[in-house]
């Protein structure tokens, strides 16, 4: 999903702009599979390690996001 080299603890960010998509710059992305989800209120979603996504609110909103990380993996940061 062409990695950005900005690099934030546990996270990864993507060059792609999915608001205006430079598909001569990122070919690649063709190749992906893209599932549209639109949440309702009290609506969650579970996105796996390593998915990509693009979170876009059709009307003001609040929105939490939890991370899940075993130990192990936090402290070898450190």
């Amino acid at each position: 999903m062409y990695a950005s080299p900005t690099y934030e603890i546990f996270s990864t960010a993507s060059l792609v702009d999915m608001k205006s998509l430079d598909r001569k710059k990122f070919p690649l992305f063709e190749e992906s599979e893209i599932i549209k989800v639109v949440l309702e209120a009290g609506n969650a979603i579970y996105l796996p390690r390593g998915w990509w996504y693009y979170v876009e609110s059709l009307e003001p909103s609040i929105n939490v996001s939890v991370h899940y990380w075993k130990l192990g993996s936090f402290l070898k940061i450190f």
